[in-house]
């Protein structure tokens, strides 16, 4: 599983035949897009005040 839940871990920990370990330290990439065919995301105006509301670091 490359991302399982957080509270299966002390559960994968314990079962040795399961190998646990940090794969990625740079963090997740996480994608946000507006289906800007359906409303209320049709309006541009609606989208530049989501893209605001939207913290990026």
């Amino acid at each position: 599983m490359e991302q399982p839940p957080i509270d299966l871990m002390p559960l994968l920990r314990r079962d040795r035949n399961i190998a646990v370990g940090i794969v990625e330290t740079a963090g997740l990439i996480s994608v946000l897009r507006f289906n800007h065919l359906q409303p209320s995301t049709n309006n541009p105006a609606v989208r530049r005040v989501l893209l605001n509301t939207l913290n990026q670091r």
